[in-house]
């Protein structure tokens, strides 16, 4: 992890506002020796911040600062691609986040889930050196690694743009 302890900032010194919705890449759950569950959201200009939450909580924080309550969410958007759990999060009218694995959890309600933004992918390749897992590459040149699979990643960001053309054609009905 790069930055400082000092760089840790809770959700309540933030808000998650249009400009910084627009821009976000993903959010990744990370573990600090001296903090515990921190969470990191990187930027499609490749800055980092980082929060004193889980990532549950700050997704959770997300939600709510565009104003959206996380059971509706769930439900409307669950309805649209079939499932219950994993459910992708439009933030604009082209960009929304999508859930991938990340890590294996480290103890009891770690995170090992992250989001990522489809819309700042350059491309997505399997592993060399696992087939079970994949490897992401951003715009930017910026990679990260995921557990999960190459096919059901490219599942989750084809269920990510149909939410979000879902989210376009009923934009005023949520």
């Amino acid at each position: 992890m790069t930055g400082s302890t000092e760089d840790l900032i809770t959700s309540r010194e933030y808000y998650f506002n249009r400009i910084v919705i627009h821009n976000l890449r993903a959010i990744v759950p990370e573990y600090l020796e001296d903090h515990g569950n921190i969470t990191k959201v990187v930027f499609k200009n490749g800055q980092k911040t980082f929060f004193k939450k889980s990532y549950r909580s700050t997704v959770a924080k997300l939600i709510s600062d565009m104003g959206y309550h996380q059971e509706e969410l769930v439900k409307k958007y669950g309805q649209v691609i079939n499932r219950k759990q994993g459910i992708p999060i439009p933030l604009t009218e082209n960009d929304v986040m999508v859930q991938i694995k990340y890590r294996k959890p480290i103890g009891k309600d770690d995170g090992a889930m992250a989001r990522i933004n489809p819309e700042d992918l350059k491309d997505i390749r399997p592993l060399e050196a696992d087939k079970n897992k994949s490897v992401l590459i951003f715009k930017n040149g910026d990679t990260m690694n995921s557990l999960t699979k190459y096919q059901d990643l490219i599942t989750h960001i084809t269920h990510g743009y149909q939410v979000l053309k879902e989210f376009n054609e009923n934009i005023f009905d949520f």
